[in-house]
């Protein structure tokens, strides 16, 4: 078993100093001494002298290069984002258009059978009047046509002509059918009021 009183008698007093700082340093690093152990000779025969921290100006150039390279970052990650986002704008304004047209057309196409219905209905309420017409028409006239007829029945019962005045046309007889005539309007007016 290793303890530090073994490694501390074979070593002077300036080393037993350095040892330990270089131990702390390492352990501080989580560093396994076991397995990276040089010697301090071998470290001076090989020419590595321990670094000595960066100079100011060093560590204000990289601190720059640091804060450029994030900023570059940055600006990178939010125009991909500008541009995802303006990408996904037009695809939804796109979307809109086409819904937009979608409803135009549905409307459109409505009205187009709202009119079409219209004229339809106009057109059948047209053809109904003229039948309507054409209805009331031939009642009026077969009311006309029934009212001559029986007319023509009444004046045949009415009037009956005078022996002589079936087959000559004199003067007396004309007058004879005028009284007659004025007779049966006056009888028949007053039936039809």
């Amino acid at each position: 078993m290793w303890s530090a009183d073994d490694d501390n008698s074979a070593m002077g007093v300036q080393d037993r100093e350095w040892y330990w700082e270089e131990r702390r340093r390492k352990e501080k690093l989580h560093y396994n001494p076991k397995l990276f152990r040089r010697s301090r000779a071998a470290a001076s025969a090989t020419g590595h002298v321990p670094r000595s921290a960066p100079s100011p100006w060093r560590r204000v150039a990289l601190s720059l290069l640091v804060i450029i390279g994030v900023t570059f970052l940055v600006a990178q990650w939010r125009s991909h984002d500008m541009a995802a986002r303006r990408m996904a704008e037009a695809a939804q304004r796109e979307q809109s258009l086409r819904l937009q047209a979608l409803e135009r057309e549905r409307i459109e196409a409505a009205e187009k059978q709202a009119r079409s219905a219209r004229l339809e209905q106009d057109e059948a309420n047209r053809l109904r009047g003229i039948a309507t017409q054409r209805v009331n028409a031939q009642k009026a006239e077969t009311v006309e046509v029934d009212g001559q007829r029986r007319r023509t029945e009444l004046w045949q019962k009415f009037y009956r002509p005078a022996p002589g005045c079936e087959r000559s046309a004199t003067v007396e007889c004309a007058n004879a059918f005028i009284r007659a005539r004025r007779k049966f309007d006056e009888i028949d007016g007053n039936r039809v009021r």
